[in-house]
């Protein structure tokens, strides 16, 4: 299973008399899926930038992201670990998701056949999913609420007809570093500035703070240095120290000495005002965050 894990769950909690595995670039799902499940194990792994595990399956099931270099890297993925013979499950999106998204399915079906798959059927829009968090979020801030599963998908079923070996696809080049190792889903785009105090504090780009698109060809996005799970977006002039503020707000540790400690000197009176009220900003996305959430499992 590649990048699937309510499939994954599933197969768990219906004890599927067969192995599945499920890999997946979350890492935060290690806390959600211990590896001693019996005949279920969940192994950390981002293909795009990782090497494969060396596995074998008779079934693959791959739900890539919609975009065209993210289909073409999982299709690759399924290639190196399906079996001859074995089947192929692949989520992909509808006719009208995008602009040219009928050319994207052609030049799909044509890769994937260079790798050995042959298209068996398509199963239109037969994939219902459940609307994640943030995208609620941004449909309730153009003012739709209660939209939880209105996005569907087309199910894609390959037969692996023969084996090729082709070499693995290149992705675009990710110029922004964004770290997002904390429970709350707070993503920061680092940028190298060195030692040097910058102002940590969240400055407001949007009315209510949340994206109202999920779209990745919103220009608004190029703008955004603080990222959450719930869609809210900031401007952040000083990203390094607020890793540091915001990774001792969840731990409980003393923010002034972590970031005397990150810039390696003590802080002048100008600098702590700037770093207190980061963490009292911090402290309140926090709380919002952990709200949406709760609202969002209750709903």
């Amino acid at each position: 299973m590649l990048g699937t894990p309510t499939v994954f769950a599933d197969a768990i909690e219906q004890r599927y008399p067969i192995q599945t595995i499920l890999l997946d670039a979350n890492r935060q799902l290690g806390r959600c899926f211990p590896r001693s499940i019996s005949w279920n194990k969940f192994i950390w792994c981002e293909i795009t930038t990782q090497t494969l595990p060396i596995l074998t399956g008779g079934v693959i099931i791959a739900d890539p992201p919609w975009y065209p270099e993210y289909v073409r890297m999982f299709l690759w993925a399924a290639s190196e670990l399906c079996m001859l013979g074995g089947t192929l499950f692949l989520s992909f999106p509808p006719i009208g998701t995008r602009p040219g998204v009928d050319q994207e399915w052609v030049e799909a079906v044509d890769w994937a056949r260079q790798l050995g798959f042959e298209l068996s059927e398509v199963r239109k829009m037969s994939l219902k999913y459940s609307s994640p968090m943030f995208e609620q979020k941004a449909l309730l801030a153009e003012g739709f609420a209660n939209i939880r599963d209105w996005r569907s998908g087309d199910l894609a079923v390959f037969h692996r007809a023969k084996l090729a070996s082709m070499p693995k696809p290149s992705m675009p080049i990710q110029v922004d570093q964004w770290v997002d190792d904390n429970e709350y889903g707070i993503r920061v785009k680092m940028k190298d500035n060195g030692k040097c105090f910058r102002d940590p504090s969240l400055i407001s780009l949007l009315p209510g703070d949340v994206l109202t698109s999920v779209s990745r060809r919103d220009p608004r996005r190029d703008l955004a240095d603080v990222w959450t799970s719930s869609n809210r977006i900031f401007v952040c002039h000083g990203p390094n120290l607020l890793c540091r503020i915001l990774r001792a707000t969840i731990y409980n540790l003393p923010v002034q000495k972590e970031v005397s400690e990150y810039l390696m000197r003590e802080l002048n009176a100008n600098e702590s005002a700037l770093v207190q009220k980061a963490v009292r900003q911090t402290q309140r996305l926090v709380r919002a965050e952990e709200k949406d959430k709760v609202a969002f499992r209750n709903a």
